[in-house]
Order: structure tokens, then sequence, then C-alpha cells
């Protein structure tokens, strides 16, 4: 096959290179010697840490639409397009940990740019390195992950590839810090280097034109391998995600949001990390009092969910829970791989392209912040961070512990803070992503419609 042709040496002053921050900068630093393509790049910048619209109005204004919902770590622009995005992970294991940054794929796609995620694919965690000297259990990414990947490929036509980071007898990365020489670094960081060589040497233009390149024989294997991981079978049955879903059970779940806990199971909340327990207590609290409707926000009551568009009613649902607190990871990168992976249609573009709605259910964040629920529920915090006391939150502590078989007063990712109950904020990450990728979001207190259903 025909080799692809390499960019003329003219065209790198055409290039640019941001870097989220400090750390990412010195990666391309580090990996330049290796990189016919890096090593010849003379603008690379760290991103102010300005909004999307602040962003906006500056130099970097032509970066702006690839954060608009989260910021990736290393973005490559040829003449002011971007032409390749690189997420660098560490933390790869199990759970919803690589799914954090799913939304950042998303967006490089939207705007027709390659997306690599180099990440390792199996790891020790350090929580549990902390504890031991020995190496422990190594933990796999979730095919999920590499399933949405797959997908973004398929409506997109752009490829979107996972590479492995090599690990240490201890089951952590290797970073280029710790390597002694070039030939350490190639070992470990090579195979990235070569592929952002190619994409950025000889596929720019292409790119930036929204010509395929999906047809390189240098990234067909990437591809295939992205695919055969997202075919491993190493994904636990979702309690958090559940599609099919018919409007008149998301009817009933904004009736009563303790609907949830029904759809959900009570033993999920028993299990794991104790911080479930303010989801469950804010599930049992919870009472809608406020709808957006088209154009609207009225006061709730039953009967204005008629009042919603008819299509809700026509389609089926994909209803995710989200019992974390108020940030933007991982909720939002888990929303997203759920709206790609079971909501969108095989040419599914946009939101407007679904099979399925999607809504999330999210009863730690509150829409007024002086709700009475949300206090009384900061006060049953306090009491459980402080000490094992009599709210109701620590009596469901207390019984999970008897179970389990652990002392009374062992504290497990549980404490006081006014964002373990948040509010909800429209200028954040996560309201940003919310917004464009739900039909539908179920606050503690409120339901608010998706960006593309509220005009």
């Amino acid at each position: 096959m025909k080799p692809c042709p390499e960019q003329r040496s003219d065209h790198f002053d055409d290039f640019e290179i941001w870097c989220d921050k400090p750390s990412d900068l010195q990666l391309v630093g580090a990996l330049s010697p290796l990189s016919r393509f890096l090593s010849r790049v003379g603008r690379v910048n760290i991103l102010p840490g300005d909004s999307p619209e602040a962003l906006s109005r500056g130099p970097a204004a032509h970066v702006a639409p690839l954060v608009e919902y989260d910021r990736p770590d290393i973005m490559i622009f040829y003449r002011k397009r971007p032409c390749l995005i690189v997420e660098i992970t560490e933390h790869g294991y199990t759970g919803d940990n690589p799914l954090q940054r799913f939304a950042r794929a998303v967006r490089s796609t939207e705007l027709g740019s390659p997306f690599i995620h180099f990440t390792p694919f199996s790891r020790s965690r350090l929580d549990e390195l902390l504890i031991s000297d020995r190496p422990t259990s190594r933990r796999n990414v979730s095919a999920r992950l590499f399933k949405g990947f797959v997908r973004l490929t398929e409506i997109y036509g752009i490829p979107v590839m996972g590479f492995d980071w090599p690990v240490g007898e201890q089951g952590t990365p290797l970073k280029a810090s710790s390597l002694s020489d070039g030939a350490e670094l190639r070992a470990v960081f090579g195979e990235l280097v070569n592929v952002i060589d190619h994409l950025c040497l000889s596929h720019a233009d292409e790119i930036i034109d929204c010509r395929p390149v999906l047809y390189c024989s240098e990234i067909r294997p990437h591809l295939e391998k992205t695919a055969a991981l997202a075919a491993a079978e190493n994904i636990l049955a979702s309690e958090i995600r559940i599609p099919n879903t018919p409007f008149d059970r998301v009817r009933a779940v904004i009736n009563r949001p303790a609907e949830t806990i029904d759809l959900l199971r009570e033993p999920y909340f028993f299990k794991g990390k104790e911080h479930k327990f303010v989801a469950y207590r804010a599930l049992q609290e919870s009472s809608i009092r406020y709808l957006e409707l088209p154009g609207r926000r009225v006061s709730y009551e039953a009967e204005r969910l008629n009042d919603l568009p008819p299509t809700f009613a026509e389609k089926r649902w994909v209803l995710v829970f989200s019992g974390y607190e108020w940030r933007s990871e991982p909720n939002g990168g888990i929303t997203v791989n759920a709206d790609i992976t079971l909501c969108r249609s095989r040419t599914g573009r946009t939101v407007r392209d679904r099979d399925q709605l999607l809504v999330v259910h999210w009863p730690r964040v509150f829409l007024e912040s002086t709700s009475p629920v949300r206090i009384a529920l900061l006060e049953e915090l306090r009491d459980v961070s402080s000490d094992i006391g009599l709210s109701r939150m620590a009596a469901l502590i207390r019984q999970s512990r008897t179970q389990k078989g652990l002392p009374a007063n062992q504290i497990n990712y549980i404490a006081y803070g006014t964002r373990s109950l948040g509010v909800w904020t429209e200028r954040s990450t996560i309201a940003r992503i919310y917004r464009q990728f739900c039909d539908l979001v179920i606050l503690n207190d409120a339901v608010l419609l998706g960006n593309h259903w509220r005009r």
C-alpha cells in the first residue's frame, strides 16, 4: 500500500499545541525527542483556566469550542482547527473513572478531530498500594469506554482509539520522569508518539477539510484493537443505567422520586461506599417543586407533565441514576457515554437522532440552595461526619456496618460538605453537559429540560 505523504516543513508554523495543565506541557516536552512532529512545533502553550465564554474573547478563541464540555489534556491545532486530541489518564481502572473524560472524546469527534485516550488498560489501585508494599490485584478498564469509542467512530467517521500505558512491577503507569534513557522512553510511549506523528505529519489537511482518514493503514490496526477491547466481556450488569424504560415509569419517578430506590433495588445502597446513603436519604426526602416546560418554568403539579413534548411519551427512555455529589466528574462522562452507546441511532450525529431518550436522576443536587430538605439533609450529614449520631442517615450506616461486620465508628468515604448536597449552577461544566445531552434532568426539587427542548 502506498505510504501517506508527509507535511512540507514550511507548514509547521501552522501548528500549535495547547495543554490543559503544566504536567501535560512537561509530557509534551519529554516526548519531543522521540517525535518528528512534536520536536518541530514552536508554539506550545498552557490554556488559561477561563470558562469557554471567556476564552472565546481572547487569543485562544479558536480553542473555546473544543472545551465547551470539558478540557482535554493535549490539544493539537492546525490552521486554528483541531486536528488531534490526546487524553492522558493514569487512573484507568474499573469503575466510573475511565468514563469521566468521555465528553472530551465526544466533543473532539463532533468537531472532526481524531481522539486518542492513553491509559493503563490494567493497573493497581492507588488506595490499595497505600496499605501494602506488595503488588495488588489489577483492575481492567471497563469495555464500556471502548464501546463508546467504537460508536463515536461509527457515527462521526473519526478515529477514536485507546492506547495502553505500560505499568511497572507495582502495577502503576511508567512515567516519563522515571525512565532513564531514550530507549526506555520509546518502549513506553513509542506507539503513542508514532501515531501522533503520522496523523499530524500526513493527515492534518484531510482532517481539517473533513475528509476521511479511516482508510489509513497506520490507523486501522489501532481501531481494530479498540474494537477488540470493546468486545471484552468485563462489564458487570449496570445498576445505574436502566434502558428501555417507558415514560410512564419516568413520570412515576418524577411524581415520587423514591421510586428510583425500587428501580435500583435497596441492596444497591448497602453495597460499596457509604456515600450511597446520602443519595438514599436524598431520594427518600425528595419532592419536586418546579418543572421546566418549553419556554417557561412552572410550579410542579402532576398534570403539568402532560404539557411536555409529545415525543416524551412516544419513545422509550434510558434512565441514569447519579448518586454522586455536585461535581463534573464522573457525572458528565458517564451520562454522555450512556447517550452514545444506548440512545443514539446508528447515524445519530446529534441528540435529536435518538432511538431512546435520556433522563438523569440526580437527587443530591437542588435547584434551590435554601430548600428545607437540603438544609435538613446537611444536618444529618454533619451528624454522621462528626460521630455516629441519632439521624436517620446515621442509623442506615450503623445497619450497613453491622451487616458487614465493621466497627460502628468506622467512616467509609463520607464527609460533611455543602457540595455533598449541592446546588445547580448553569455556568458549570456539568450543567453545560447535562443541558446539551439530557432530555430531562431530575434534581431533588426540580425537573429541568435539555437545551434542545427548552425553546
